[in-house]
């Protein structure tokens, strides 16, 4: 016998998708996200599935959308790709105040999704650390050094990161236009897990700014050349 879920917890979704496996007794409803009206839940784009995040390894056969390797430390759950949401860009949201709210919505969004928004169709990738940056760039040996981009992620979903030379704080109030956020993991040449620290987040972004203007549902992005 199939057992209904409680149809009470999704009054907030406006559709409902339903799937039902006889065979084995199961019902499942789900609510697609709903990234078009702002809302307290925050949608955020993921460049790679939510079982995978991005490997750098110096192997270039493993280099792109793996699946999340597991640390003998820590726990699945602690892993699963959850980035810290923050009030402003130095007042990161607390524990407390996080299981208070509702759970972001993530949603696949690789970078030929935004491409075309981009100056030249160019994209590029900004470790959130340096250290990490680094051993990028030593996996890659890349003449042209890896940079890292400080950024976060605003509780509304808002995207805000810390201009490279200017050192100013600049939000993308629609990051689906213009980038995808994931983990990152064997940045060195040792075995690294993801483990939901905030170093180990990177964002692919358009490569240039303040060159080229987005314009889309009333949204202007600005773009600016980084070296």
């Amino acid at each position: 016998m199939t057992k209904s879920p409680n149809r009470s917890v999704f009054s907030h979704c406006p559709t409902i998708h339903h799937f039902r496996f006889s065979d084995l007794g199961v019902e499942i409803l789900a609510c697609p996200p709903n990234c078009e009206e702002p809302g307290e839940r925050p949608c955020i784009p993921k460049c790679c599935t939510m079982d995978k995040v991005y490997s750098v390894s110096s192997d270039r056969t493993k280099v792109g959308c793996k699946p999340i390797q597991h640390s003998m430390k820590k726990s699945g759950a602690s892993q699963l790709f959850n980035p810290p949401l923050y009030r402003d860009f130095k007042t990161k949201v607390s524990d407390k105040e996080r299981s208070q709210t509702p759970m972001p919505h993530f949603f696949l969004w690789s970078p030929s999704k935004f491409r075309n928004n981009c100056l030249e169709n160019e994209i590029t990738v900004y470790p959130s650390s340096q250290a990490v940056a680094n051993h990028i760039s030593l996996n890659f040996n890349s003449s042209i050094p890896f940079n890292s981009l400080k950024f976060h992620i605003r509780q509304d979903g808002a995207f805000m990161y810390r201009h490279t030379l200017e050192q100013k704080c600049n939000v993308i109030e629609k990051p689906k236009l213009a980038l995808c956020v994931d983990g990152i993991q064997d940045y060195d040449n040792a075995h690294v897990a993801f483990n939901n620290f905030e170093d180990q987040y990177m964002v692919s972004l358009c490569k240039y700014t303040n060159v080229k203007t987005v314009e889309q549902e009333n949204v202007k992005i600005s773009i600016s050349k980084t070296t």
